[in-house]
């Protein structure tokens, strides 16, 4: 059964990210947070530590990274949709939470550099980070 909830939390946030950059951005701002939070309750972490990071999802996913905002902007949106993440952990294994910066650090680049790497694909990859890193926080506390 558990491994239903990996999977559609996995796949419903990539989904829920990049529709929230094509239809409206409350999806990904407000909703995304909510499904992260409990799938992170359903797969056992604690009440209390997906409750600190909800509001910290919904300020990072909040944050701009459009041309119009300066490149120290961009790199602390990047930083922040990790760390946001970062209260679910326990101990050391909040390094994890650096695999969502990486991912969209890398598919920001990527999509400037070659045309063929579309927007939509780094929304989605980054959405699947995210829930990814709130599935690896599970299995690991």
């Amino acid at each position: 059964m558990m491994e239903w909830v990996i999977i559609g939390l996995v796949s419903l946030s990539g989904i829920l990210f990049a529709i929230g950059g094509m239809i409206n951005k409350a999806i990904r701002r407000f909703l995304l947070p909510l499904i992260l939070a409990s799938g992170g309750v359903i797969l056992g972490i604690s009440v209390i530590r997906c409750l600190i990071s909800l509001p910290l999802m919904i300020g990072a996913l909040c944050l701009g990274y459009g041309e119009n905002h300066p490149l120290w902007r961009k790199a602390l949106t990047i930083l922040a949709l990790g760390l946001c993440l970062l209260p679910m952990a326990t101990g050391p294994n909040g390094l994890v939470t650096l695999i969502v910066p990486l991912v969209f650090g890398t598919g920001y680049w990527l999509s400037n550099k070659f045309p063929w790497f579309t927007w939509k694909l780094v929304e989605l990859s980054c959405g699947f980070a995210m829930g990814g890193v709130v599935v690896l926080l599970a299995l690991s506390s």
